[in-house]
């Protein structure tokens, strides 16, 4: 935690990680999840906190601690804000480290992605079954329409019918989790670059 003392649970946490990995609405519920919760609504701070949580984690992985391989950061405006070089040299540093970060500013994750909707009636496992959703890009991920863990307790989910930037990252994020449980060889830039990641058929409706 980052300076969230006393504060309540947010929608934004448990939502995001559902998404990535959650055991009903997750993409990949058989990975672990670690989660760094900071005051995003301080925006003066730049940088700083995201820094912090990815310098954190490449040490515990070096530490023989953690074996995380997969960052999701559901927030994007890191290139107008200070120490904005010093975030882009710590991504590169994290991803010689075998870690892949994928944020909401897809010039800095390197995939141009968008979100889509699901057709009614459609079939969600096929891609017929979708239209362009909130978002577009050249990869495109399940983002409207979309069920994720409330913050509310136990049990309660809250549904979007029109989705955001910040859930498209996780769903990436577990995408590469599964990519990584079935080879822990592979490099950051080969998943980036496979087919699985780098296209998409293009939906009715695209």
């Amino acid at each position: 935690e980052l300076d969230v003392k006393g504060v309540p649970p947010q929608m934004h946490g448990p939502g995001v990680s559902s998404l990535a990995a959650g055991r009903t609405c997750g993409v990949a519920p058989g990975a672990n999840l670690h989660y760094v919760a900071m005051p995003m609504w301080k925006s003066k701070s730049g940088n700083d906190y995201y820094i912090q949580a990815l310098e954190r984690i490449l040490q515990l992985n070096r530490a023989g601690q953690a074996h995380i391989r997969a960052v999701s950061i559901s927030d994007g405006v890191f290139a107008s804000v200070p120490r904005a070089d010093e975030w882009k040299a710590l991504l590169a540093r994290a991803e010689r480290e075998g870690v892949l970060v994928i944020t909401c500013y897809t010039e800095a994750s390197g995939l141009a992605y968008g979100l889509l909707r699901p057709l009614p009636g459609g079939d969600r496992d096929k891609p017929e079954g979708y239209a362009l959703g909130t978002y577009g890009g050249e990869l495109l991920v399940p983002g409207d329409g979309r069920t994720f863990a409330s913050p509310l307790g136990r049990g309660a989910y809250s549904y979007a019918p029109k989705g955001g930037m910040s859930g498209g990252a996780p769903g990436l994020v577990g995408l590469a989790a599964r990519g990584f449980q079935a080879n822990a060889r592979l490099a950051p830039a080969r998943l980036r670059d496979s087919p699985q990641m780098g296209a998409s058929p293009a939906p009715r409706g695209a």
